[in-house]
């Protein structure tokens, strides 16, 4: 049987995770956080990380440095 994919369930509690240029990624609260991330909203259910998303990161291109 082939692992199921922690995206492929509506029901995960996800964290936003930033990296240093900028980019956001959804992420199972339930996994380590990789080097170079770190947690910007969350835990929370899939709709509200989606919504965090979509008022908080309009622009997916790479950042220089983010603002302070």
């Amino acid at each position: 049987m082939d692992a199921l994919n922690p995206f492929d369930d509506p029901t995960q509690v996800l964290l936003i995770l930033r990296n240093t240029r900028g980019q956001c990624s959804l992420w199972p609260e339930a996994m380590a956080v990789p080097t170079g991330w770190e947690p910007v909203f969350g835990p929370a259910p899939r709709v509200a990380c989606d919504d965090w998303l979509a008022s908080h990161w309009r622009d997916i291109r790479p950042v220089v440095s983010l603002p302070s």
